[in-house]
């Protein structure tokens, strides 16, 4: 979705609904013109907004920062000449994860790698995870339903922290790599996670 502009028309009387990816969360959603468009994120679902224009013939940019990716808008009310005009809704699809999930159908299912479940974690909060564990190459966190989505970092024993590659399926992130500090991070709140290297695998 880089360098993409997506064109939303849209109508005094209407409001049109955008709905994002599964498991994305708003990170930060900016309005160049907030006097002529209303745009409210629905936190019970958070992956969807609403936007309503209050200006005949307003026109202005917006862009919306998720916990995946990066989008930009431009927002009309009013038709453009040629095109149908206003949008009730718009739902985003992603190649990409059409491709990871057909990819994961064609994988074996009849063997499952051990799992070290020995993690204890430090920190409160709405995105404390409710299980941790690995299977030597990758590390999975469960979170709350419907609660907050944090970052994951990896991090050593100075408090260092790097980014790391993951996907998501529902509620469950699962994270390239092994490690024995892990920090799950929503701005400035922070729980951390810690593995217990002496921890025996065991096989389902």
């Amino acid at each position: 979705f880089e360098n993409q502009v997506f064109v939303i028309e849209t109508d005094l009387r209407h409001s049109t609904t955008i709905h994002f990816g599964p498991g994305e969360r708003f990170d930060a959603v900016i309005v160049g013109d907030t006097e002529s468009f209303q745009v409210d994120p629905i936190p019970e679902l958070g992956n969807v907004l609403t936007i309503k224009p209050h200006v005949q013939g307003a026109s202005t940019n917006m862009t919306v920062i998720t916990n995946r990716r990066t989008y930009s808008f431009h927002l009309r009310e009013g038709a453009i000449p040629g095109r149908s005009g206003m949008f009730f809704e718009v739902r985003f699809l992603y190649p990409e994860d059409e491709r990871r999930a057909a990819a994961a159908s064609t994988q074996p299912k009849g063997f499952e790698a051990p799992r070290n479940y020995s993690y204890r974690v430090a920190g409160e909060g709405d995105f404390r995870p409710t299980h941790i564990y690995d299977d030597g190459r990758y590390t999975y966190f469960t979170f709350p339903e419907n609660g907050r989505q944090p970052a994951v970092f990896k991090a050593d024993d100075q408090g260092r922290e790097r980014t790391v590659n993951w996907t998501q399926q529902g509620n469950i992130v699962r994270v390239l790599g092994v490690n024995q500090f892990w920090t799950l991070r929503i701005g400035d709140e922070a729980i951390c996670a810690l593995r217990d290297d002496s921890a025996i695998y065991v096989s389902n």
